[in-house]
């Protein structure tokens, strides 16, 4: 490779990693506040980390007998998940490229996409505010991979949604309707994108999986409490 090819390739990968920096920075930032507990303090409701499974989501939040509340962290989860796939989709993808002079990459937005979900996902579920404990991330997955789906591929979230209902209503285990459908994430990527987004979202489900062991547990013992029933 001749020397000015080099530096050019030296700047253009200093810049990635900058952008990258940035995404990562402000994905963590939005995936970490911990609704729930805000919520709770605000409306003077029991802290939800002190009932049921200790969990800061709106599964749980219901448990403190406010389902506008429950509804509200619903929302404010799912929106941890959308605003960060919405900028790194476009940092990534569209504002770095540019800034080189080459116009939108398509794997970029994907992966850049995915990416900014898979850090927003960890901070909620490991918020260093709360001492390293969290959500389970399934609010926060079904808002990313919403927004990705209208910003990118539209069957992603048509597979999450339509999975999670399917298992819900036959089973009526709300935490085994998300674990199934969750697994649906990096099946749908790789069959309508591309390996390295797939990939992506296969950190994303296990992350979330394996914050769901506990009722994993419960499930195989048959313990786990049916949505409806006291």
């Amino acid at each position: 490779m001749n020397e000015p090819l080099r530096s050019y390739v030296y700047v253009r990968e200093g810049r990635m990693i900058v952008w990258i920096g940035i995404v990562t920075i402000i994905a963590f930032v939005i995936g970490s506040i911990p609704f729930g507990v805000l919520l709770a303090k605000l409306f003077r409701l029991p802290d939800p980390r002190g009932i049921g499974s200790g969990n800061i989501g709106a599964t749980n939040m219901l448990r403190t007998g406010h389902k506008g509340v429950a509804a509200f962290t619903l929302l404010l989860d799912a929106l941890k998940g959308a605003i960060p796939v919405m900028i790194g989709g476009f940092i990534i993808g569209t504002v770095s490229y540019a800034a080189q002079g080459i116009h939108q990459n398509p794997y970029a937005v994907n992966q850049g996409a995915a990416y900014a979900l898979l850090i927003a996902l960890l901070a909620h579920c490991y918020t260093p505010w709360l001492k390293g404990k969290g959500g389970k991330g399934v609010a926060t997955a079904l808002g990313g991979s919403i927004i990705f789906s209208i910003y990118i591929a539209w069957p992603l979230s048509l597979a999450f949604c339509a999975t999670w209902l399917l298992v819900f209503v036959f089973t009526r285990y709300v935490s085994l309707a998300s674990i199934v459908a969750l697994l649906t994430l990096p099946v749908m990527a790789a069959i309508t994108l591309d390996p390295g987004t797939a990939i992506l979202f296969g950190l994303c489900a296990i992350i979330s999986i394996w914050r769901h062991r506990s009722n994993i547990e419960r499930l195989k013992l048959g313990t786990e409490p049916k949505m409806g029933r006291k």
